[in-house]
C-alpha cells in the first residue's frame, strides 16, 4: 500500500527546507523515500523497517549534495537464523561534519550532546545450558574527542545451572581493547594501544517470597587478568 503525505517545510541556516515523503507499507515492512532540498542542497533520505515477530530491522540513511557530499546511515537489527543462533547489529557511520550539524540528528537517532556513534556487531549461539557470544564494539567520534576512546572485541562463554534451588552462572570473557586516539595527540596520562583482558565470574543467586515480601540473595566471585601491549608514546 502506497501512502502519500503533505510536504515538510523548515529552515536551516536561514534557507528554506522542503521535502516530500513517499511510503510503501506491507504487512511486515515499511519503506520510505524522501527527496530533500535543504540549505541550498539536494538530498535523499531512505528508510526501511521490517518486523515479523522473529526478526526486526530498521535502516535509515541520508545523502546530501553539499560541498562534502555528506552521507549518514544507521542500522539496527536483530536476526534470528534459528532457535539457537542470532545476530545483533547497532551500527552507524557518517561523512561530512556539515551533515551532522545541519541534518544528521534526524537520521542517526542522536542527541545534540552525543560525542560518538556506536558501531557494534554481535553473534550469539545457545546450546542447551550454554551461551557463546562473539562481539565487536567500537565508537566513531563526533566533533570533540572523548577523553577515552577505544574499541573492544570479545568472546563470552556462559554456563547456567540449578543447584539445590540456587541459580548458578559461570562466565568467562576474553577481550581485546584497542585505543582509537591518534598517536599524534598528546594526553596528560599514559595510554595503552592494546590491552588483553580475561574476566571470570561465578554467581550464585536465589529469589523467593515469604510473608508477602520478596527476598533475593546473590553471591559473586570474580577474577580479572590484564595483559598490556605497546604503550602509546608521546611525541
Amino acid at each position: 500500500m502506497i501512502v502519500f503525505s503533505a510536504p515538510n517545510l523548515g529552515i536551516t541556516n536561514s534557507s528554506l527546507d522542503i521535502s516530500y515523503k513517499f511510503k510503501n507499507k506491507t504487512e511486515n515492512s515499511l519503506f520510505k523515500v524522501e527527496p530533500i532540498y535543504s540549505d541550498s542542497s539536494l538530498g535523499l533520505s531512505l528508510s526501511f523497517e521490517y518486523d515479523d515477530e522473529k526478526n526486526n530491522l530498521e535502516f535509515d540513511s541520508l545523502t546530501m549534495g553539499d560541498d562534502d557530499s555528506s552521507w549518514a546511515y544507521n542500522l539496527d537489527a536483530q536476526i534470528n537464523f534459528n532457535e539457537f543462533i542470532s545476530l545483533d547489529v547497532d551500527y552507524s557511520d557518517f561523512s561530512g561534519n556539515s551533515l551532522i550539524q545541519n541534518y544528521g540528528f534526524r537520521y542517526l537517532d542522536l542527541k545534540r550532546r552525543s560525542l560518538d556513534l556506536k558501531q557494534s556487531v554481535g553473534l550469539s549461539m545457545i546450546y542447551e545450558n550454554r551461551n557463546f557470544s562473539f562481539s565487536s564494539n567500537s565508537f566513531k567520534n563526533i566533533g570533540s574527542l572523548r577523553p577515552v576512546s577505544h574499541s573492544k572485541d570479545f568472546f563470552l562463554y556462559e554456563r547456567f545451572y540449578s543447584v539445590y534451588g540456587w541459580d548458578l552462572e559461570m562466565s568467562s570473557e576474553y577481550a581485546k581493547f584497542k585505543s582509537n586516539i591518534p598517536s599524534s595527540l598528546n594526553m596528560p596520562y599514559q595510554i595503552f594501544n592494546e590491552v588483553d583482558r580475561t574476566v571470570r565470574n561465578i554467581k550464585l543467586s536465589k529469589s523467593f517470597s515469604e510473608n508477602k515480601f520478596n527476598h533475593e540473595y546473590e553471591l559473586l566471585f570474580s577474577s580479572r587478568e590484564n595483559m598490556t601491549f605497546m604503550i602509546h608514546k608521546k611525541s
